[in-house]
């Protein structure tokens, strides 16, 4: 029996959903691996997963996720 695309999408998701669920890093840090660090003017408004600043960047920091 062929699974239809609804089926295979369905199964996608059970099967990849709750790793990126799950993912959490630890205050002031965001990205695939935690590996990034915060940048934000209020770091409680970093996004765990791109970086991006609700707050704005702090002081000396600019750009995509307050990287540079």
């Amino acid at each position: 029996m062929a699974l239809t695309l609804n089926q295979l999408n369905f199964i996608l998701v059970v099967v990849f959903s709750p790793h990126i669920i799950a993912h959490k890093c630890s205050l002031g840090l965001f990205g695939l691996r935690c590996q990034y660090i915060c940048r934000c003017e209020d770091i409680t408004t970093c996004n765990n997963i791109t970086g991006e600043c609700d707050s704005g960047c702090a002081n000396g920091w600019n750009g995509h996720a307050c990287q540079r």
